[in-house]
C-alpha cells in the first residue's frame, strides 16, 4: 500500500491497484450514498475489515463499523467508489485474498 495526498493505494492479490479515499468516521453527513469497497483500519493502516456495499452511507450506519471500532480499535475508513456490483465484488474479493483481515476471518 502507498499514500499520495491522502489517497491510499491498496494492491490486491492479483496485483491490481485500487485507489481509496479516506472518509471521516465522525461526519455522517459527509458519508456518500454511492456504492463502493470499504476498508476499516487502525492507524497502521493495516486493514481490519474489507467489504463492498451498494450504499456506503447506509452500510456505515450499521453494526460493522461499531464492531471494528469497539473490538479491533479501527480508527479509519477508506472507500474505493465503484457503482457496478460485479466490479465491487471482484475488487473486494481481490483485496480480501491479499490482506486476510481479522474481521473477514471472523466471517463479518
Amino acid at each position: 500500500m502507498s499514500s499520495t495526498n491522502g489517497i491510499l493505494m491498496f494492491r490486491g492479490y492479483s496485483g491490481e491497484k485500487y485507489r481509496f479515499l479516506p472518509i471521516n468516521p465522525d461526519d455522517r453527513k459527509a458519508w456518500p450514498n454511492s456504492g463502493g469497497v470499504l476498508i476499516f483500519a487502525s492507524y497502521a493502516p493495516e486493514p481490519t475489515w474489507i467489504g463492498e456495499t451498494h450504499d456506503v452511507r447506509e452500510f456505515l450506519a450499521g453494526p460493522y463499523w461499531e464492531h471494528a471500532k469497539g473490538c479491533h480499535q479501527a480508527t479509519m475508513i477508506y472507500a474505493h467508489f465503484v457503482s457496478e456490483e460485479r466490479k465491487r465484488r471482484q475488487a473486494a474479493n481481490d483485496l480480501i485474498r491479499r490482506y486476510d483481515s481479522v474481521m473477514n476471518k471472523e466471517g463479518l
